[in-house]
C-alpha cells in the first residue's frame, strides 16, 4: 500500500477491497457470513496540480488559471475514480454473490472560494448517493 494515502488511486483501493471480498487475508478465512466493506477513496480529495494544462477547456468567470489547472486535475481524478468503480461494479457482478454496491459524495470541491450558492437551510444536509 501507497504510505502517502493522498496518492493512492481509486484502482488501488478498489484493488484492496477485492482482495478483502476474495478473504485474502488469514484472518478473513474462516467469515462465512455477508460481508459490509467500506472504502474511502483519497486521490479526488487533493491536493490538486497548479501546472495542470486545460486539458478539458474550462472556461469559468472568476477562476484564476490556477484554479483552473486544479479543477482539470480534479475532473481528471473523478474521470478516474468512474473507471475505478466501474471495473469494481463488473467484478461484484462476475462474483455472481448477492451485493449492494453504494457510493457517496463526502463533499464538494471549491476553488477560489467559487461555490454556488446555496438555497434554503435544508441544502447543507444534502449528499449525493447511488446504489447499484
Amino acid at each position: 500500500m501507497s504510505k502517502n494515502l493522498w496518492t493512492i488511486s481509486s484502482e488501488e483501493m478498489m484493488a484492496y477491497t477485492r482482495m478483502i471480498l476474495e478473504k485474502q487475508h488469514p484472518s478473513l478465512e474462516k467469515v462465512d457470513q455477508p460481508m459490509f466493506v467500506y472504502v474511502l477513496t483519497m486521490r479526488e480529495h487533493g491536493p490538486y496540480s497548479l501546472e495542470m494544462a486545460n486539458r478539458y477547456q474550462l472556461e469559468i468567470p472568476n477562476l484564476s488559471a490556477k484554479s483552473i489547472s486544479s479543477l482539470n486535475d480534479y475532473t481528471q481524478r473523478i474521470v478516474d475514480l468512474n473507471e475505478a468503480i466501474e471495473k469494481m461494479d463488473e467484478y461484484l457482478h462476475q462474483r455472481h454473490n448477492p451485493f449492494v454496491f453504494g457510493y457517496f459524495g463526502d463533499h464538494q470541491v471549491a476553488f477560489d472560494n467559487a461555490i454556488p450558492p446555496k438555497k434554503g437551510n435544508f441544502l447543507s444536509l444534502i449528499m449525493s448517493l447511488n446504489l447499484w
